[in-house]
């Protein structure tokens, strides 16, 4: 009835409504409708004994039947499936779907019993954690799964403490296509649960992030990222750990943990969050883009050369640069073996902004959509790299591109033999085609030519497309992409482990009003807002440029 209601927008109420029987009238005097059932002991059914359909009343927006235990049951799924949705739009999402009106408030109450209902079963995901853990392995194949529990007191429960999982099909392309570069991670989980997951992401022949583990631990600490690199690295087959990168935040143990665990690794900071630390005494929109060219400076004589302006800017400046080792955060300083010139950690951020949505739900549903997402992500790959054509990826195409523009303004010398010098200006750098080396670097760096190179080839008559390094191929793509993740079944099919039950770990009560939002750099605009940096106001006085009526010089006095 409450459907019917709500479709023919209707404003009935029951006049009788008890376990056997029931009668709805219009809520308006004079109305013909009716309708009345009553239980029948013969067919185990309610039966429809009257139904008179016919109205003379106008359709109503706002109807008495909508109440919020009726929203509850309507919408409680879909407050599961996105528990970061607030009140509002949830009432603009029913108003819309049905085409009623219904208040704020009640919406209100319906959502936070929704959400109690869910923190109820809270206790319960931890149980069954064992049995969703058997389900993955038994449904996807080479996959790791590691679950760490802790007791307060000898004898005291067995509570949950931390959980890895890397699937098979992830760890299996990862090591078919891979570039042995991995970013690491760490964000905060926003639910009832608290802790964070500590991600590792690689990098596709495309250029596209990777995701290879994730981990939800307690906190993040020199513990928790020594077991999480401890598993990724028997799951890499990590033996000799020279070749190998890491890209990081400067995230709390991490530093120790790396040099311990991967001790001949090359270790780069994030140089986005070193201009944070750098930006705070060192603001502006010229130091920006000084510390970025520096970043980005491919070889030392680069380097050197915008360190001299920056000095000429702002002596103190350079000096509290030089304490960041630019081996960590400069191009010019970093390994060409991975053919990757990443100085950010972008790919780890982007990985973490596809889990916003989950990482306010219960245990089991946060893992059970990475393990949805990670298994559409693979089948969308695969299908994308079925239309490619041609020997590289689209992405690496783009930047190939980019760099055979720019070669045209360059003037190439040839030594008749390997040797080319390429100079525009004074800049002028050599280019040697059968050792795909050019002294800026770049091109050592990226397995991508440089427009220096480009220049050289097209000299040449050579394709600079058949110098790129082959890890940027189709091939190599479809091959990480090849292997596909196997579904699961659903709980109630999942095997029953024997052992000890877990709990959930001990409620952590945090300071203050729960954060929703990350905190965002000095530099930053608010989320969704204009900067008002860099305009020019405009006085309402004099009408010039530069200044407002109350500092005008012309204005009169005591104005």
């Amino acid at each position: 009835m409450i459907r019917y209601a709500v479709h023919h927008k209707k404003n009935i109420y029951f006049k009788r409504n008890e376990s056997k029987r029931v009668r709805a009238l219009c809520i308006q005097k004079n109305c013909p409708f009716c309708f009345y059932a009553s239980w029948e002991d013969r067919f185990k059914c309610f039966q429809l004994k009257t139904m008179i359909t016919k109205h003379r009343c106008n359709s109503k927006f706002k109807l008495r039947v909508v109440s919020q235990k009726w929203i509850q049951e309507k919408y409680e799924d879909k407050v599961r499936d996105d528990p970061c949705i607030g009140y509002v739009a949830l009432k603009d999402l029913i108003e819309t779907e049905l085409g009623i009106h219904i208040s704020t408030s009640m919406v209100r109450r319906a959502v936070r019993c929704i959400k109690k209902r869910i923190n109820a079963s809270f206790e319960e995901q931890f149980n069954r954690l064992r049995d969703y853990d058997q389900e993955l392995l038994d449904s996807i194949p080479n996959t790791t799964m590691k679950i760490m529990t802790s007791r307060v007191v000898d004898d005291g429960p067995c509570m949950f403490q931390r959980i890895y999982c890397c699937f098979g099909a992830m760890k299996r392309g990862f090591l078919e296509g891979y570039r042995k570069i991995v970013g690491l991670d760490g964000c905060f989980l926003k639910g009832l649960l608290k802790g964070e997951i500590l991600t590792a992401v690689g990098r596709d022949a495309n250029n596209n992030m990777y995701p290879i583990a994730w981990a939800i631990v307690e906190i993040e600490n020199t513990s928790s990222w020594a077991w999480f690199i401890e598993l990724l690295k028997h799951d890499l087959e990590i033996d000799d750990t020279s070749p190998w990168t890491v890209i990081s935040d400067q995230q709390k143990g991490l530093t120790n943990v790396i040099q311990t665990l991967l001790p001949q690794a090359e270790h780069r900071n994030c140089a986005r969050h070193i201009h944070a630390n750098w930006s705070k005494n060192h603001r502006g929109k010229y130091m920006k883009q000084l510390f970025w060219m520096c970043a980005r400076s491919t070889c030392q004589s680069q380097l050197q050369e915008w360190l001299q302006e920056l000095k000429k800017k702002d002596v103190a400046a350079k000096q509290d640069l030089e304490n960041y080792p630019f081996k960590t955060w400069c191009k010019a300083f970093i390994r060409t073996s991975v053919k990757c010139d990443a100085v950010d950690n972008n790919m780890s951020e982007a990985f973490n902004r596809t889990l916003v949505g989950c990482r306010s739900k219960p245990i089991i549903p946060m893992l059970d959509d990475i393990q949805i997402q990670m298994m559409q992500r693979i089948a969308k790959k695969r299908d994308l790299a079925a239309k490619w054509k041609g020997r590289i990826c689209p992405n690496i195409k783009k930047i190939l591109n980019t760099n055979i523009l720019r070669s045209s303004k360059w003037r190439v010398v040839f030594n008749g033999d390997d040797g080319y010098e390429v100079k525009k200006g004074k800049y002028q750098y050599k280019v040697k085609l059968e050792g795909d080396t050019c002294s800026c670097r770049s091109w050592e760096l990226t397995g991508i030519p440089c427009q220096h190179a480009i220049c050289a080839m097209f000299d040449q008559d050579k394709d600079p497309e058949s110098y790129i390094d082959d890890c940027y191929s189709i091939a190599a793509f479809r091959r990480t992409y090849s292997y596909t993740l196997e579904p699961i079944n659903g709980e109630m099919a999942w095997p029953r482990v024997e052992g000890e039950k877990i709990h959930p770990p001990a409620p952590k009560k945090m300071i203050g009003r729960p954060k929703k939002k990350r905190t965002r750099e000095e530099s930053e605009p608010p989320a969704g807002k204009l900067s008002r940096k860099g305009r020019v106001m405009t006085c309402s006085h004099c009408k010039q440029k530069g200044h407002q009526k109350h500092v005008c010089p012309t204005a009169p006095q005591g104005s």
